[in-house]
This record gives structure tokens, C-alpha cells and sequence, in this order.
């Protein structure tokens, strides 16, 4: 389950990527790494966590959306496995 209320099945490893950014908060610069998968979504299992909410975009919407820029490699990745595979 994960923060939407949703069971997921986790399909590829996509990859894994970071970059530094400057924390306004701590006022330093941080690494800041993901670990990135497809996956499917399953049924709703329990309420989302308060602070989050999903939403569908298109690729291209969500990278437009995303605040760094290894998170938006990791769009363009997975979308590029999904169509190699034909999913």
C-alpha cells in the first residue's frame, strides 16, 4: 500500500537517480535520491494520507509538474520501458 489508499503491484525497476537542490528550510544543499518503479494500481484498501491526492497526468503533464529534474528523468524512463514493452 502506499500514501493514495491503494494496493500497487510493482512491476520493473526503473532506476535510480538523485541530485542536490538547495533547501530553503535547512538552508543547505541536500541530495536527495528516489528509487523508481512501474507499477500497477490496485484496489483502495484504506483513506490517503491527509496530505496527498491522486491524480492522473500525462507524461508530459507530470514532468511539467515535478519540481526535480531526476524525478522527471524517471517519468521519461518508465514511460520509454512502458512503450518498449508495449504495456
Amino acid at each position: 500500500m502506499e500514501e493514495t489508499g491503494h494496493s500497487v503491484e510493482v512491476n520493473d525497476y526503473v532506476g535510480k537517480s538523485g541530485q542536490y537542490y538547495f533547501s530553503r528550510f535547512k538552508k543547505k544543499h541536500i541530495f536527495k535520491t528516489g528509487d523508481f518503479y512501474t507499477c500497477k494500481i490496485g484496489d483502495q484498501v484504506s483513506s490517503a494520507a491527509k496530505d496527498h491526492e491522486l491524480v492522473w497526468l500525462k507524461p508530459e503533464e507530470a514532468i511539467k509538474n515535478l519540481n526535480h529534474e531526476f524525478q522527471k528523468w524517471a517519468v521519461r524512463e518508465a514511460f520509454e520501458k512502458l512503450l518498449k514493452n508495449n504495456v
